[in-house]
């Protein structure tokens, strides 16, 4: 297809930079849809709190929320609630987020099905950094 696009084969106009860039687009998300499926089955996650500082590690694959963060920029942890609606029923969804002390937001980890994994996560989290409980705007509340 790009052979004969590029040497001419087919004349597409003025609208010719679309039919380079749809074969790619759809390329990206076949990639992306099965990437994310892989890492759904075969990745785990760990939680390490140091003094100091809390990690957050996905493997065997690279995933989104990984990282450090320095208990110097810390401020809370807190649990959010997500709704979402398929086929006519809400699931609700859970997701353990650290509130920076610049004011963002850095989730943890997402996607939990149940409020007392994050809960639970939270408090023993909070407990081991010594951080002081205090209420979140848009927080979870048991």
């Amino acid at each position: 297809w790009y052979s004969l696009f590029l040497k001419g084969g087919i004349d597409a106009g003025p609208l010719s930079w679309i039919f380079l860039l749809l074969p790619l687009i759809h390329v990206a998300l076949g990639i992306g849809i099965t990437y994310f499926t892989i890492a759904g089955f075969l990745n785990t996650t760990s939680i390490i709190a140091e003094r100091g500082q809390l990690t957050v590690k996905h493997r065997p694959l690279p995933w989104l929320h990984a990282g450090t963060i320095s208990n110097l920029e810390l401020d809370q942890l807190y649990c959010k609630e997500t709704r979402q609606e398929s086929k006519g029923q809400t699931y609700y969804r859970y997701k353990l987020c650290a509130l920076l002390k610049n004011g963002r937001e850095r989730v943890l980890i997402s996607n939990m099905d149940s409020p007392d994994d994050a809960l639970y996560l939270e408090a023993e989290l909070e407990k081991f950094l010594g951080i002081t409980d205090h209420a979140v705007a848009g927080e979870y509340k048991s």
